[in-house]
């Protein structure tokens, strides 16, 4: 996550300044003066400074890009009132694409007990990206794709759960029982799963976007794990205060926009693999999450690089039939 589309950000500044005038403090990085830290928050924006201490940074962290937990198909009100703003406008939207998105969860696999994340992209179609997918799939020798087997040759099977939330002992898993397309190494990093809902229960599909800019709000929705071989767990803690493995929605927006990838500057850790990032005035897929370097930058497949794909499998999907 690169903090410079915060310290870019004049509302949440302002409002950074003003915790931190009133006390607001991380308790690991405390804020001893407080006339100083908000003298360094009014250089940056001037021009004047372009580097934060790890105390003022904790709380800009917290503030400008936290990660929000989903309990009963809805997202918890962040402290941040220009967020709460933010997010209130779309709630209805938001909350159909949260109705949408699911955690991969694995039978029979030697180390994991859950992948990734997914998400419904059309009727029966889970969009997830390639290696979450290589985690329990594979393309045979006939060119078809199919489950992989574990040492004791058993299958590995694969269920999508779309509830998995904190503190919320309910489950809503689906199966997944064709393996529909997983895209070459030189491709995007995406793959397509069909699954099996069972009776009314089916989610509406998250729409894929036409387009999406550089500066726009968005918010990835995912499964954030621990991830401390590759991030500070400290810094973690911030933000996620121990807490992994659930559906959250990670407010942020989107840093750059090129042909074959997006980036955004959203919360997210490694069980975010296959999340959509969802445009929040519409609610629409701007991208698949597939890479990320918290606090530097993370990377999306473009929602329309996945529409061309999904047009594709379904087009030779036709003609098979």
């Amino acid at each position: 996550m690169n903090l410079s589309s915060i310290l870019a950000d004049r509302e949440l500044m302002d409002e950074v300044r003003s915790r931190i005038e009133r006390g607001a403090s991380d308790p690991m990085f405390p804020i001893f003066d407080r006339r100083s830290a908000t003298r360094s928050l009014d250089e940056i924006h001037e021009g004047k400074k372009f580097a934060i201490g790890y105390d003022i940074e904790a709380i800009v962290r917290t503030t400008g890009r936290p990660a929000l937990f989903v309990k009963n198909g809805t997202f918890s009100v962040p402290d941040s009132e220009v967020w709460k703003n933010r997010l209130e406008t779309g709630r209805s939207t938001i909350e159909s694409a949260i109705s949408a998105v699911g955690r991969i969860e694995l039978k029979n696999h030697s180390d994991f007990e859950w992948v990734g994340t997914g998400w419904v992209v059309k009727d029966n179609i889970v969009v997830t990206n390639r290696h979450v997918a290589q985690e329990f799939a594979l393309k045979g020798t006939s060119g078809s794709f199919q489950f992989r087997r574990n040492y004791e040759n058993k299958e590995i099977g694969a269920r999508i759960d779309l509830r998995e939330e904190y503190m919320q002992p309910e489950e809503s898993e689906f199966k997944v029982v064709k393996i529909l397309h997983i895209e070459d190494e030189e491709g995007p990093d995406i793959a397509f799963l069909e699954v099996e809902f069972i009776g009314l229960n089916a989610p509406a599909p998250i729409k894929l976007a036409e387009s999406t800019y550089a500066g726009a709000y968005v918010a990835a929705i995912g499964f954030p794990a621990w991830d401390g071989k590759r991030n500070d767990p400290a810094v973690m803690r911030q933000v996620f205060n121990d807490i992994y493995d659930v559906k959250r929605l990670q407010p942020g927006q989107i840093v750059k926009v090129a042909e074959n990838y997006i980036t955004h500057d959203c919360s997210t850790l490694g069980g975010n693999s296959g999340s959509p990032v969802i445009d929040l005035s519409t609610g629409e897929a701007v991208g698949l999450h597939f890479a990320g370097s918290y606090l530097k930058e993370n990377s999306a497949v473009p929602a329309a690089i996945v529409k061309n794909r999904l047009r594709k499998l379904c087009i030779s999907a036709r003609h098979a039939a």
